[in-house]
């Protein structure tokens, strides 16, 4: 990915947030602090997962800043040959969105109400709960560590042991792992957007833009461990 290719997907991204039918794009950082600050290992305990949440707050070492403030973070970088490598991470904060249709307020208003209510409890702080497992995901893609099926060169980190990456076949650019996110953490977000004929083709667009990996980094023999 060129570091054209990289901005346009980043420009792209906050465009199509920016017009979710729920705000959840509180602020874009064009040019965030150099600093790219993950945890360590990919299952962090509690502890190293808020130090380095706080670190990136404190930092403003984000990309984006979600309304609930959760981060994500976009790095592109050059391994010791040359090759390209790129970090994405997404940490979803303690805190976590509840609709009002599934809030304690929901049962008690009128018809005549609702949305004066509806209006009212998005702009207050009762519309978060404390989240106790917050969500976290890296994409990782490095050629220069890629060792076949030990360490694929372009590879998820669910909340997994270390060695549970799952490999993939293509490299994510930065909208299409952000979307992904979105649909696992944000179902109401990505159903809203997949509804509007526009957003949904710039998404399928983003996703069939990514770049194929060079066959050298995989094998027919393990083609079962990849995901396209």
């Amino acid at each position: 990915m060129t570091p054209n290719s990289f901005r346009q997907s980043k420009d792209n991204l906050v465009s199509t947030l920016d017009r979710s039918s729920r705000a959840i794009l509180r602020e874009h950082l064009s040019n965030p602090s150099g600093v790219k600050i993950a945890p360590a290992s990919a299952l962090p305990s509690k502890e190293e997962y808020m130090n380095v949440y706080q670190q990136i707050q404190d930092n403003r070492a984000y990309d984006l800043l979600l309304t609930d403030e959760s981060i994500f973070q976009f790095g592109q970088d050059k391994a010791p040959d040359g090759t390209e490598v790129l970090r994405y991470v997404f940490m979803q904060s303690f805190r976590r969105f509840v609709p009002f249709e599934k809030s304690a307020f929901y049962d008690s208003v009128t018809d005549d109400s609702e949305e004066e209510y509806r209006e009212l409890y998005y702009q207050s702080e009762y519309c978060y709960i404390h989240n106790h497992f917050p969500f976290y995901l890296r994409y990782d893609y490095n050629e220069h560590t890629c060792r076949g099926r030990l360490h694929p060169c372009s590879h998820l980190h669910f909340v997994l042991p270390d060695a549970g990456r799952i490999a993939l076949k293509v490299q994510l650019n930065p909208f299409t792992f952000v979307m992904f996110c979105l649909k696992i953490a944000y179902r109401d977000v990505w159903e809203q957007m997949i509804l509007s004929e526009e957003l949904k083709v710039k998404i399928d667009n983003a996703r069939t833009s990514c770049k194929r990996i060079n066959a050298k980094n995989w094998t027919d023999e393990h083609a079962d461990l990849f995901i396209t």
